[in-house]
């Protein structure tokens, strides 16, 4: 979480925590990799909501 917290200042780790969670359980993010060098990427699905919102 610390290189998010970096790039979201404004934002508490709270927050981000939890919204990281919530895009987990609607299957739009996924963790790939060691857990201490891994990181979250767009599933299929929230490739397409992120596309089609922009």
């Amino acid at each position: 979480m610390k290189t998010i917290r970096n790039k979201f200042r404004d934002v508490s780790e709270r927050t981000l925590k939890r919204d990281v969670e919530h895009l987990k359980r609607l299957e739009l993010i996924i963790f790939l990799g060691p857990p201490k060098i891994g990181k979250y990427v767009f599933t299929e699905k929230g490739k397409k909501i992120f596309k089609a919102g922009q």
